[in-house]
């Protein structure tokens, strides 16, 4: 393919061709005309010539004067024309170059026939006799014998004629030259000046096409070329203010998609991953990988999920289900949404899915369950407990006195555990709703926590008949909500002494280590089976199902102490072997 030329070349080439078509037209008309004008001046000239000649030569001729007849035409002839005279029937009677009895009749000489017919004739012809192009000029005379004219003709060398034009067209082809190149340099600068422009306008277009907007055009000279620099400019600056609005959008797009917690997959009709966010690869195990150009099946092999696309890609409206995968942190729960979108190009629909990890839901909506019907339960018995006695009390009018006793103090224990059950439960609603702030905590001795909890324990501490035995604490200080700690280590110590064995000893240690403090406390007593180590904090969770709720707790202590504990951004753990007893551990930084 010829590559396409400059518009200067095309413009240039235009102007010069015009110029070059005139200055050629020019020199011909000038050069003809100039012809044409010389022939004619110099035919005019002769002809005079002729008229002043011719009339005393056939005067001459008729008064017979033959010798100053020949002296005129030899005068004449000497001034640079061929003169011949010709008689009335074509004869010729003299001529200044040849001799007359050697030259042919001239009747038929075709500026004879025209000079009797009108007077004055004239031709440029090759003439036969001198072996020569020659100007004939002809006049007609009244004749000097008979009734025809007589004619004098006189004769010219065309080339002298021609030297003469020639030297004039040397100075034609010269002016034409000069006006030619003054030409050309004009049409150059014209060119250019129109060019130029245009040409800034076209690297302009070739920068914005390939993004470059910063630059502007130069207006130009003219305004057509002004108007369309401005028209650019105006659209380099609207799509500058369109492109930052549409970058500015798809960073916030980008950066929602990123940090949304909800997974997003894009996903073509072919079952390839478009587009996927982090939520997205974290909620499947793909951590940190680009899932972009995978299938479903790749990424994350779950039929279940592969199906949802599937329907969703089919136009079903919009597609719901649940998917679960494995994961290492266990069986995952994951609730997707498949809606339908057009994509602009030629890829034909997507499919969205968002996903969300229900795991956490569903198995706090199974512990509020499971929280409910122990609830139920929890209280149910006490209740239960005291509307026996109370309705055996109101049946039996006669009942003894001991007997009265017996079921009043049932009465009574059942009511105080339902009061510590209630209090409890609103003590852990409470904790679940409620956030530490740092203008409620103060720097507090551990000593002083652990004192407390003791003193706040002693009830069941007596009843279980155990002791508490302290080690070396002193010194050690933490930043605490100091009711809520002594809470925390009290239960701590009431679980001791109620699972452990009677007349045992608990133990209640603090150390502290790399900024952070551990209350530890130990009793002695059965342990804590492994499989029931992870789930004792949980609420109304007992591991020693045998002894039931004889011990005389809620089954939401350790829960309590868990929630206060992480209220004060620490960790509680227990550790424990069948038969060794168990020991409980609150770790929380120092004060």
């Amino acid at each position: 393919m010829t590559r396409p030329r400059s518009i200067f070349v095309h413009i240039y080439a235009g102007a010069m061709l015009v110029l070059l078509t005139a200055a050629a037209a020019m020199y011909g008309m000038g050069s003809h005309w100039m012809r044409s004008f010389y022939v004619k001046n110099l035919k005019d000239d002769i002809a005079a010539r002729c008229a002043v000649a011719g009339g005393p030569m056939m005067v001459m001729l008729k008064e017979n004067r033959l010798a100053e007849f020949i002296k005129i035409a030899q005068a004449t002839a000497a001034t640079g024309p061929r003169v011949t005279v010709i008689r009335n029937d074509g004869k010729v009677i003299f001529d200044s170059e040849s001799d007359p009895k050697k030259m042919e009749n001239h009747s038929t000489r075709p500026e004879i026939s025209e000079a009797i017919k009108n007077g004055v004739g004239s031709r440029i012809r090759y003439s036969t006799t001198v072996k020569r192009n020659l100007l004939y000029v002809a006049r007609a005379f009244s004749p000097p014998f008979g009734d025809k004219p007589w004619l004098v003709r006189l004769a010219l060398s065309m080339q002298t004629i021609e030297d003469e034009i020639a030297r004039l067209r040397h100075y034609l082809t010269l002016t034409v030259l000069l006006i030619a190149g003054f030409g050309a340099l004009i049409a150059a600068a014209v060119s250019r000046k129109i060019s130029l422009p245009l040409v800034r306008i076209a690297r302009a277009a070739d920068r914005f096409g390939r993004g470059d907007l910063s630059e502007r055009v130069e207006a130009g000279s003219t305004r057509e070329t002004e108007a369309v620099s401005m028209a650019m400019n105006t659209m380099a600056e609207n799509l500058t203010a369109r492109i930052n609005d549409l970058k500015l959008q798809h960073d916030k797009l980008d950066t929602l998609f990123a940090n949304m917690g909800e997974g997003v997959l894009i996903i073509e009709k072919n079952g390839i991953i478009r587009q996927a966010n982090p939520a997205a690869a974290s909620f499947i195990e793909r951590d940190g990988e680009d899932l972009s150009g995978r299938s479903i099946l790749e990424a994350v092999r779950n039929t279940r999920l592969r199906d949802i696309s599937r329907q969703t890609l089919a136009g079903k409206g919009r597609v719901e289900g649940t998917v679960d995968i494995h994961a290492s942190d266990g069986e995952r729960s994951l609730q997707v949404v498949g809606s339908l979108i057009e994509d602009p190009g030629e890829n034909g629909p997507l499919a969205v899915l968002v996903i969300r990890d229900v795991t956490s839901l569903l198995r706090l909506e199974g512990m509020r369950r499971e929280f409910v019907a122990n609830v139920s339960h929890e209280l149910k018995t006490p209740v239960t407990a005291i509307i026996g006695a109370v309705e055996t009390i109101i049946d039996d009018h006669n009942m003894a006195s001991n007997s009265r006793k017996r079921f009043l103090a049932m009465i009574h224990r059942h009511a105080i555990r339902l009061k510590d059950l209630v209090e409890d439960i609103l003590s852990l609603s409470r904790l679940e709703s409620m956030e530490i702030g740092r203008e409620e905590m103060r720097k507090v001795p551990v000593r002083e926590i652990i004192d407390a909890a003791i003193s706040l324990s002693a009830p069941v501490m007596k009843e279980r008949n155990c002791r508490v035995k302290t080690g070396n604490i002193a010194g050690i200080t933490v930043m605490a909500d100091r009711d809520m700690m002594v809470r925390a280590v009290a239960n701590l110590i009431d679980n001791a002494a109620r699972y452990g064995v009677g007349n045992a000893t608990v133990t209640v240690t603090a150390v502290e280590k790399s900024g952070r403090v551990n209350i530890s406390v130990r009793n002695q007593g059965e342990g804590i089976a492994a499989k029931d180590i992870e789930r004792i904090f949980e609420r109304f969770y007992r591991a020693e199902r045998s002894r039931n709720r004889e011990s005389g707790g809620t089954g939401l202590g350790l829960a309590i102490v868990k929630h206060i504990v992480e209220q004060h951004r620490g960790r509680v753990a227990a550790e424990s072997s069948p038969g060794r007893g168990s020991t409980f551990t609150i770790d929380i930084p120092e004060g």
